[in-house]
């Protein structure tokens, strides 16, 4: 039998071991101290969102034809899985119904978690809307990917080619939350 006193110190040591887990992911990921409390955003999807490799590579939802196609590729390692957050501003824009377009601040964060729901991300995805011209073709929207390449401006580029399909929707792919 736990007694209650041994009860809290179990409850308190597990909250201690997820915060350093945490902490460990954000420092292997080296993020800037800006992005870096992501997780006290908006969590915009209910649970962590199972997708197959190829997708959790890019940024879209995938279809019955892509979960055969990753199958296919992929074998016993198809499963992925994505957490999406929003900070306030993006979430200000969610909120509207049809979505408004995202106001320069508006920050959206995919955290990709390989092979289980509640590990430790293997990367993280930032998308953040500026006023700057130095974003002008991508609608204001800058991508980072963390842990950072080296040519970060080639990492802009490759997310950039595929989010200029969701252009009409402000460049984001989806409907959140869900």
């Amino acid at each position: 039998m736990i007694r209650p006193r041994s009860f809290g110190t179990l409850i308190l040591a597990s909250a201690l071991l997820c915060a350093l887990c945490v902490a460990q992911a954000s420092d292997r990921l080296a993020l800037p101290a800006s992005l870096s409390k992501y997780r006290e955003w908006t969590q915009l999807l209910k649970s962590p969102y199972e997708v197959p490799m190829e997708l959790w590579m890019r940024c879209m939802a995938p279809g019955p034809a892509d979960w055969e196609a990753a199958r296919k590729m992929y074998g016993p390692h198809t499963r992925r899985f994505v957490r999406v957050y929003g900070n306030a501003a993006a979430i200000e824009a969610m909120s509207t119904e049809p979505r408004g377009p995202f106001r320069p601040g508006s920050i959206i964060v995919k955290e990709k978690l390989s092979e289980s729901p509640h590990g430790a991300p293997a990367g993280v995805a930032f998308m953040i809307k500026h006023e700057s011209p130095a974003f002008a073709d991508t609608g204001g929207w800058e991508f980072l990917y963390f842990p950072a390449a080296t040519d970060t401006r080639r990492t802009h580029e490759d997310c950039a080619s595929c989010h200029r399909a969701a252009a009409p929707g402000d460049y984001v792919f989806g409907k959140y939350p869900r």
